[in-house]
């Protein structure tokens, strides 16, 4: 009944309202200042990353240096044998202009150590990807390990506050991704063009499947460490989850160096 719709949209438009083509007019109308409101929200804060960034880690270029732990695959030893290595991972950022809140949001991470001592867990054929994870044994993990999660909740650095997006940066291999709606904590990287699949539409299993990963940075030193992690062994039936452990030992940024970008 007529009255039931009122009842879904309270308010003086509604009572107002004489016929339904109306009352669709009215939630038109409500829909295109609550988008404003919207886009008001997203350019402040977006601003306000700019600023932030800019005044905690200096002007851009911004590079992040990961230095990892994990075990050197040996065919022809049992994995309990496999000695283990370190490798570093160097990322350089997305341009702020185009990703500011994104890039301020991992760069905060990283200057509050909240990566250190987190994991590589997933190394499916398209994505290797990291987050507050902690292993147990042969591909079983404690997923958001308590005390890994509690430093990202505490330092309100769990979940970016929106999927920020630009289309001048999409997920070409090498870049990184922030999983999950809203993303974080965990994020990956690409190893392939993930472009459609991860960009605006390209996962329909989520509620607004129109937004897409936010994409803020690429790896451009270590792409010989992801290519001996491939060597580690992973569970297919689990999604690629490593059976070994690979371990983020720390995560800084790299103030005042300058890297050239690796060959594929």
């Amino acid at each position: 009944p007529w009255s039931s719709w009122k009842k879904i949209i309270p308010g003086k438009g509604t009572e107002e309202a004489e016929t339904l083509e109306q009352l669709e007019d009215l939630v038109e109308r409500r829909e295109e200042i609550l988008w404003e409101k919207i886009d008001d929200l997203v350019e402040r804060i977006e601003q306000d990353s700019v600023r932030d960034a800019i005044m905690t880690f200096g002007n851009p270029p911004y590079y992040v240096k990961m230095t990892i732990e994990f075990p050197m695959a040996d065919p022809e030893k049992d994995p309990s044998e496999w000695q283990r290595t370190q490798g570093t991972l160097v990322f350089e950022l997305a341009p702020l202009e185009k990703m500011p809140h994104a890039v301020n949001f991992f760069l905060q991470q990283i200057h509050h150590k909240l990566w250190d001592g987190c994991a590589f867990v997933i190394n499916a054929m398209h994505i290797l990807q990291a987050g507050p994870h902690r292993h147990i044994k042969a591909g079983n993990y404690e997923a958001n390990a308590v005390d890994l999660m509690d430093k990202f909740l505490k330092a309100e650095l769990d979940k970016i506050a929106f999927q920020e997006y630009h289309e001048d940066y999409p997920h070409a291999k090498y870049t990184l991704g922030l999983a999950g709606r809203p993303g974080g904590p965990d994020f990956y990287i690409n190893k392939i063009d993930n472009s459609v699949n991860h960009g605006p539409g390209g996962q329909d299993h989520h509620d607004l499947h129109e937004e897409a990963d936010p994409c803020f940075g690429k790896l451009i030193r270590g792409k010989r460490v992801i290519e001996e992690l491939s060597q580690v062994p992973v569970d297919h039936a689990k999604g690629g989850l490593f059976l070994e452990t690979v371990t983020i030992v720390n995560a800084v940024i790299a103030y005042d160096e300058q890297f050239e970008e690796e060959a594929d």
